[in-house]
């Protein structure tokens, strides 16, 4: 992973915060509707409205993205499921 400082203040530490929490969000919700092991960097890049090359910019790795749904996002995926309706599985 590159050396990366998410507590960077200002405009620039605030865009970077929201494109890196767009391409995990749209990671997870990808994985959600197609199984993790078909989601590509390019369609996460593509569904956060950034290029492939900037997913590279945030993650080293398709992988990478997964892993910090648990780091960035456990909070927003737990009170999603929380509120999904009763027969969703």
């Amino acid at each position: 992973m590159h050396d990366r400082d998410p507590a960077e203040g200002g405009l620039r530490g605030r865009k970077k915060r929201e494109t890196r929490a767009a391409l995990v969000a749209a990671a997870v919700r990808l994985a959600a509707e197609h199984g993790a092991e078909n989601v590509t960097v390019d369609a996460i890049s593509e569904a956060a409205g950034v290029s492939p090359r900037t997913f590279f910019n945030y993650f080293d790795s398709r992988d990478e993205a997964f892993v910090m749904v648990g780091a960035e996002s456990s909070g927003r995926v737990r009170q999603a499921v929380l509120a999904a309706p009763a027969d969703v599985p």
